[in-house]
């Protein structure tokens, strides 16, 4: 396997500057310019997800549509399968205070998962799996890991700054 993609599990791969440092600074400051766009009814969800349908920019919307193809290609080579988005493209920001409790993706219908990180520049807000291993990526950072039970994970609190990612799931 190429070095770019390091594995830290059976299941977990990481991909170190997955994103462009520009893109990554660019839809940072248009999530923090139109966050009015956030439309969400999970109320853990609301004011911080800003979907593709919403985004009225054309190079962001080009940017979200390109970092979801590279997911599903990488998706495809890491696990060796094919499959498609189970939702549409997304921009999140979390504030602090603010944590998501542990959860298997699967109980949706999700076979694999991804996260971009944005940004590195907030305090907590680590990505922790139920057998104890923990991220906290570097910015433009991705993981990619099974949405299977064995793979139950929560995000910690979030207890200084904003942390920025595009969050992906796939399907078949």
């Amino acid at each position: 396997m190429n070095k770019i993609i390091e594995q830290h599990h059976e299941d977990r791969f990481v991909i170190k500057n997955y994103i462009n440092e520009i893109d990554s600074d660019f839809l940072k400051f248009y999530f923090d310019q139109n966050s009015h766009l956030c439309d969400n009814f999970f109320e853990h969800h609301k004011n911080s997800t800003l979907y593709l349908r919403f985004v009225k920019n054309e190079t962001v919307k080009t940017l979200m549509h390109y970092y979801q193809l590279k997911g599903n290609f990488f998706v495809d080579q890491i696990f060796n399968t094919k499959q498609v988005n189970w939702d549409e493209a997304s921009i999140v920001r979390r504030i602090k205070g603010w944590s998501h409790p542990i959860h298997c993706d699967a109980d949706q219908d999700i076979n694999f998962g991804s996260i971009v990180y944005l940004n590195d520049d907030y305090g907590g807000g680590e990505l922790l799996f139920e057998d104890g291993q923990k991220f906290k990526l570097e910015k433009n950072s991705c993981i990619f890991f099974r949405g299977d039970i064995k793979n139950r994970h929560e995000v910690l609190e979030i207890t200084k700054g904003k942390r920025y990612t595009l969050p992906a799931w796939y399907t078949k």
